[in-house]
Parts: C-alpha cells; sequence; structure tokens
C-alpha cells in the first residue's frame, strides 16, 4: 500500500525521480514503479490518484538533479501518457488498455 500523504492533511508537491530506463520513484515516500512498456510517469500519477494523493499538486519529474518536464499537476500527468523513442517524445491522451484492470505491475 501507497502512503505517501503526510499526516493532517494533502501533499502539494511531489517529487518522481527517473531511475534508470524502467523505473520512477515517489519522493520523499519511497515507492517505485517499475515498468518496461508505456509511460512510466503516467502509472505513477494514475496509481498516486488511485491512493487519494492530491490531484492538485505539483508533480516535477527529475533525472539526477535535472528537471525533465515543465511541473505540471498530479491529476494532468495521470490523464495523458508519455512516448518516446531516442530522438523525441510527445504526448497523447492516456487510454486504459481494455484487458487490464489494474496497471501497476503489468509488464
Amino acid at each position: 500500500m501507497v502512503r505517501c500523504m503526510p499526516q493532517g492533511g494533502l501533499m502539494n508537491k511531489i517529487i518522481l525521480r527517473l531511475r534508470g530506463s524502467y523505473s520512477v520513484s515517489c519522493e520523499p515516500e519511497n515507492y517505485t514503479v517499475v515498468s518496461r512498456r508505456g509511460s512510466l510517469i503516467g502509472k505513477m500519477a494514475r496509481e498516486l490518484m488511485r491512493q487519494g494523493f492530491n490531484p492538485k499538486a505539483e508533480v516535477q519529474v527529475i533525472r539526477d538533479d535535472i528537471v525533465c518536464f515543465e511541473p505540471m499537476t498530479l491529476e494532468a500527468w495521470s490523464k495523458i501518457s508519455l512516448v518516446e523513442n531516442d530522438t523525441a517524445f510527445r504526448f497523447t491522451k492516456y487510454k486504459p488498455h481494455p484487458l487490464y484492470s489494474k496497471e501497476v505491475g503489468n509488464d
């Protein structure tokens, strides 16, 4: 179970740290999503929304100490997928797979 809400209120800022090619961690909590398919950031955002995080919380995505994207709300990240290749990336509207009811852990 994810326990990323501070006691006494909702988090207003969430840091998602990209680790390697296939994982993203939520800070300050120690929660990680690992997947070889799809948008890691979108998967983490949707899982945090399911866990009751503040949808208006600002999400900052970083790798090492570099900010990777302009900050957006958790709700905004949960509604998109990030499609990338070796030279570019683009945002697309998230569409759940009809055969999977739970996204996190579907590798």
